[in-house]
Protein backbone atom coordinates (compact mmCIF):
# COMPACT_ATOMS: atom_id res chain seq x y z
CA UNK A 1 0.00 0.00 0.00
CA UNK A 2 1.07 3.58 -0.67
CA UNK A 3 0.47 6.58 1.59
CA UNK A 4 -0.17 9.62 -0.61
CA UNK A 5 -0.30 13.08 0.98
CA UNK A 6 -1.25 16.34 -0.66
CA UNK A 7 -1.18 19.87 0.79
CA UNK A 8 -3.95 22.18 -0.43
CA UNK A 9 -3.76 25.91 0.37
CA UNK A 10 -6.59 28.44 0.18
CA UNK A 11 -7.97 31.66 1.62
CA UNK A 12 -11.44 31.88 3.13
CA UNK A 13 -13.15 35.29 3.13
CA UNK A 14 -16.75 36.38 3.64
CA UNK A 15 -17.34 36.81 -0.09
CA UNK A 16 -16.26 34.40 -2.81
CA UNK A 17 -12.72 35.52 -3.78
CA UNK A 18 -11.02 35.30 -7.17
CA UNK A 19 -9.53 31.89 -7.79
CA UNK A 20 -6.18 32.89 -9.31
CA UNK A 21 -3.73 30.28 -10.55
CA UNK A 22 -0.97 29.98 -7.93
CA UNK A 23 -1.59 26.60 -6.34
CA UNK A 24 1.57 26.87 -4.25
CA UNK A 25 0.50 30.19 -2.75
CA UNK A 26 -3.14 29.18 -2.44
CA UNK A 27 -6.33 28.98 -4.49
CA UNK A 28 -8.66 30.79 -3.90
CA UNK A 29 -6.59 33.84 -3.02
CA UNK A 30 -8.09 37.13 -1.95
CA UNK A 31 -7.55 40.85 -1.60
CA UNK A 32 -10.32 40.80 1.00
CA UNK A 33 -9.93 40.30 4.73
CA UNK A 34 -10.04 36.59 5.46
CA UNK A 35 -8.09 33.64 6.82
CA UNK A 36 -5.46 31.44 5.18
CA UNK A 37 -5.47 27.67 5.67
CA UNK A 38 -3.39 24.70 4.55
CA UNK A 39 -5.08 21.30 4.59
CA UNK A 40 -3.03 18.12 4.10
CA UNK A 41 -5.02 15.10 2.94
CA UNK A 42 -3.51 11.61 3.31
CA UNK A 43 -4.85 8.69 1.28
CA UNK A 44 -3.97 5.01 1.44
CA UNK A 45 -4.19 2.88 -1.68
CA UNK A 46 -2.49 1.12 -4.54
CA UNK A 47 -1.38 2.89 -7.73
CA UNK A 48 -3.73 2.33 -10.64
CA UNK A 49 -2.17 0.28 -13.44
CA UNK A 50 -3.32 2.75 -16.10
CA UNK A 51 -2.07 5.98 -14.47
CA UNK A 52 0.40 5.03 -11.74
CA UNK A 53 -1.63 7.23 -9.35
CA UNK A 54 -3.17 6.33 -6.03
CA UNK A 55 -5.30 9.38 -6.79
CA UNK A 56 -4.83 12.34 -9.11
CA UNK A 57 -3.59 15.36 -7.16
CA UNK A 58 -5.88 17.49 -9.33
CA UNK A 59 -8.81 15.47 -7.99
CA UNK A 60 -7.57 15.87 -4.40
CA UNK A 61 -7.19 19.63 -4.91
CA UNK A 62 -10.66 19.98 -6.41
CA UNK A 63 -12.37 17.82 -3.78
CA UNK A 64 -10.59 19.52 -0.88
CA UNK A 65 -11.26 23.06 -2.05
CA UNK A 66 -14.87 22.44 -3.10
CA UNK A 67 -15.64 20.96 0.35
CA UNK A 68 -13.28 22.70 2.79
CA UNK A 69 -13.76 26.29 1.62
CA UNK A 70 -17.57 26.44 2.12
CA UNK A 71 -17.46 24.37 5.32
CA UNK A 72 -14.80 26.61 6.90
CA UNK A 73 -16.46 29.78 5.56
CA UNK A 74 -19.75 28.78 7.19
CA UNK A 75 -17.99 28.10 10.49
CA UNK A 76 -15.86 31.23 10.31
CA UNK A 77 -18.59 33.72 9.46
CA UNK A 78 -21.68 32.00 10.85
CA UNK A 79 -23.37 32.87 14.12
CA UNK A 80 -22.61 29.56 15.83
CA UNK A 81 -19.32 29.22 17.73
CA UNK A 82 -17.48 26.17 16.33
CA UNK A 83 -14.05 24.92 17.30
CA UNK A 84 -11.81 24.32 14.31
CA UNK A 85 -10.89 20.84 15.57
CA UNK A 86 -14.50 19.71 15.29
CA UNK A 87 -14.51 20.37 11.54
CA UNK A 88 -11.77 17.86 10.72
CA UNK A 89 -13.81 14.61 10.98
CA UNK A 90 -16.48 16.20 8.80
CA UNK A 91 -13.91 17.24 6.21
CA UNK A 92 -12.37 13.75 6.22
CA UNK A 93 -15.69 12.00 5.59
CA UNK A 94 -16.89 14.45 2.93
CA UNK A 95 -13.60 14.43 1.00
CA UNK A 96 -13.43 10.63 1.21
CA UNK A 97 -16.95 10.36 -0.23
CA UNK A 98 -16.09 12.78 -3.03
CA UNK A 99 -12.88 10.93 -3.97
CA UNK A 100 -14.25 7.44 -3.28
CA UNK A 101 -10.85 6.72 -1.65
CA UNK A 102 -9.99 6.08 2.01
CA UNK A 103 -8.89 9.34 3.67
CA UNK A 104 -6.83 8.20 6.63
CA UNK A 105 -5.78 11.61 7.93
CA UNK A 106 -6.58 15.32 7.66
CA UNK A 107 -4.06 17.85 8.96
CA UNK A 108 -5.10 21.50 9.08
CA UNK A 109 -2.52 24.26 9.47
CA UNK A 110 -4.05 27.48 10.73
CA UNK A 111 -0.61 29.12 10.86
CA UNK A 112 2.99 28.07 10.08
CA UNK A 113 3.41 26.97 13.71
CA UNK A 114 -0.01 25.55 14.64
CA UNK A 115 -1.65 22.41 13.27
CA UNK A 116 -4.56 20.06 14.04
CA UNK A 117 -4.38 16.41 12.98
CA UNK A 118 -7.31 13.99 12.70
CA UNK A 119 -6.80 10.30 11.88
CA UNK A 120 -9.43 7.86 10.75
CA UNK A 121 -8.03 5.20 13.11
CA UNK A 122 -8.89 7.43 16.11
CA UNK A 123 -11.91 9.40 14.84
CA UNK A 124 -12.84 10.94 18.20
CA UNK A 125 -9.31 12.25 18.89
CA UNK A 126 -7.33 15.20 17.62
CA UNK A 127 -3.60 15.96 17.83
CA UNK A 128 -2.67 19.59 18.40
CA UNK A 129 0.82 20.80 17.57
CA UNK A 130 2.24 24.21 18.37
CA UNK A 131 5.75 25.63 18.11
CA UNK A 132 7.42 27.96 20.58
CA UNK A 133 10.82 29.61 20.94
CA UNK A 134 13.10 30.56 23.78
CA UNK A 135 16.61 31.98 24.08
CA UNK A 136 19.03 30.40 26.53
CA UNK A 137 22.73 29.85 27.20
CA UNK A 138 24.65 26.79 28.31
CA UNK A 139 28.01 25.06 28.20
CA UNK A 140 28.58 21.49 27.03
CA UNK A 141 30.80 19.95 29.66
CA UNK A 142 30.84 16.38 30.99
CA UNK A 143 32.02 16.08 34.61
CA UNK A 144 33.28 12.54 33.95
CA UNK A 145 35.72 13.75 31.28
CA UNK A 146 39.01 15.58 31.72
CA UNK A 147 39.42 19.16 30.55
CA UNK A 148 41.29 17.94 27.48
CA UNK A 149 38.65 15.32 26.72
CA UNK A 150 35.88 17.90 27.08
CA UNK A 151 37.61 20.23 24.65
CA UNK A 152 38.13 17.37 22.19
CA UNK A 153 34.51 16.20 22.51
CA UNK A 154 32.65 19.51 22.48
CA UNK A 155 35.02 21.93 20.75
CA UNK A 156 33.88 25.58 20.93
CA UNK A 157 30.73 24.49 22.76
CA UNK A 158 32.96 23.76 25.79
CA UNK A 159 34.04 27.42 26.06
CA UNK A 160 34.04 28.24 29.81
CA UNK A 161 32.08 31.42 29.04
CA UNK A 162 29.29 29.35 27.49
CA UNK A 163 27.28 30.17 24.39
CA UNK A 164 23.65 30.73 23.43
CA UNK A 165 20.92 29.41 21.17
CA UNK A 166 17.57 30.57 19.94
CA UNK A 167 15.84 27.26 20.65
CA UNK A 168 12.67 26.19 18.84
CA UNK A 169 10.25 23.85 20.61
CA UNK A 170 7.45 21.82 19.01
CA UNK A 171 4.89 20.16 21.29
CA UNK A 172 2.19 17.71 20.15
CA UNK A 173 -0.71 16.74 22.37
CA UNK A 174 -3.63 14.35 21.75
CA UNK A 175 -7.06 14.96 23.26
CA UNK A 176 -10.67 13.97 22.69
CA UNK A 177 -12.59 16.23 20.33
CA UNK A 178 -15.04 17.15 23.09
CA UNK A 179 -12.49 17.22 25.90
CA UNK A 180 -11.65 20.54 27.59
CA UNK A 181 -7.99 19.77 26.93
CA UNK A 182 -8.52 19.90 23.15
CA UNK A 183 -7.65 23.57 23.17
CA UNK A 184 -4.64 25.42 21.78
CA UNK A 185 -4.91 27.99 24.59
CA UNK A 186 -4.63 25.22 27.17
CA UNK A 187 -1.54 23.83 25.45
CA UNK A 188 0.11 27.24 25.25
CA UNK A 189 -0.68 28.00 28.90
CA UNK A 190 0.98 24.77 30.05
CA UNK A 191 4.08 25.20 27.87
CA UNK A 192 4.47 28.82 28.93
CA UNK A 193 4.30 27.86 32.61
CA UNK A 194 6.38 24.68 32.55
CA UNK A 195 9.02 25.46 29.90
CA UNK A 196 9.24 29.08 28.78
CA UNK A 197 9.07 30.59 32.27
CA UNK A 198 11.72 28.07 33.34
CA UNK A 199 14.21 28.35 30.48
CA UNK A 200 13.71 31.54 28.46
CA UNK A 201 16.66 33.94 28.85
CA UNK A 202 18.27 31.65 31.42
CA UNK A 203 21.52 29.78 31.74
CA UNK A 204 20.29 26.19 31.41
CA UNK A 205 23.15 24.86 33.51
CA UNK A 206 21.95 26.94 36.45
CA UNK A 207 18.35 25.67 36.44
CA UNK A 208 19.19 22.43 38.27
CA UNK A 209 17.40 20.39 35.59
CA UNK A 210 20.39 18.54 34.17
CA UNK A 211 21.66 16.15 36.81
CA UNK A 212 24.20 14.69 34.40
CA UNK A 213 25.74 18.12 34.01
CA UNK A 214 25.32 17.92 30.23
CA UNK A 215 22.66 20.25 28.79
CA UNK A 216 22.76 18.68 25.33
CA UNK A 217 19.80 19.14 22.99
CA UNK A 218 18.92 15.49 23.68
CA UNK A 219 18.73 16.13 27.42
CA UNK A 220 16.85 19.41 26.95
CA UNK A 221 14.19 17.65 24.85
CA UNK A 222 13.97 14.83 27.41
CA UNK A 223 13.56 17.28 30.30
CA UNK A 224 10.89 19.24 28.42
CA UNK A 225 8.98 15.98 27.88
CA UNK A 226 9.27 15.08 31.59
CA UNK A 227 7.95 18.49 32.64
CA UNK A 228 5.08 18.61 30.14
CA UNK A 229 3.76 15.05 30.35
CA UNK A 230 2.12 15.25 33.81
CA UNK A 231 1.02 18.87 33.34
CA UNK A 232 -0.79 18.13 30.06
CA UNK A 233 -2.36 15.01 31.57
CA UNK A 234 -3.88 17.18 34.30
CA UNK A 235 -5.13 19.53 31.58
CA UNK A 236 -6.94 16.66 29.83
CA UNK A 237 -4.48 15.79 27.09
CA UNK A 238 -1.82 13.20 26.29
CA UNK A 239 1.66 14.34 25.26
CA UNK A 240 2.69 12.55 22.06
CA UNK A 241 5.99 14.21 21.14
CA UNK A 242 8.42 17.01 21.96
CA UNK A 243 11.04 18.29 19.53
CA UNK A 244 13.74 20.81 20.39
CA UNK A 245 15.88 22.47 17.70
CA UNK A 246 19.10 24.10 18.87
CA UNK A 247 19.86 25.16 15.28
CA UNK A 248 18.05 24.70 11.96
CA UNK A 249 20.26 21.67 11.38
CA UNK A 250 20.13 19.93 14.75
CA UNK A 251 17.10 18.72 16.68
CA UNK A 252 16.07 16.01 19.14
CA UNK A 253 12.61 14.44 19.41
CA UNK A 254 11.21 12.55 22.39
CA UNK A 255 8.12 10.30 22.21
CA UNK A 256 6.56 8.10 24.92
CA UNK A 257 8.37 4.81 25.58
Amino acid sequence: MILLSRKVRFTVSRDEPAHGNNGFGGIPNSNLIGAFFEVEISLLGRPATETGFVCSVAQIDDATRSIAVPVIRSALFGTERIRLANLLPQLGVLIQNRLNQPVIAVCLHQSPTHSLLWKQESPSMITLTQEFDFAASHRLHAPALSEAQNRATYGKCNNPCGHGHNYRLSVSMMAGLDAPGCDIHQLETVVDREILARYDHRNLDQTGDFASGISSVEHIAQRCFELLQPALKLAGGTLTSVTVWETDKTSATVVPD
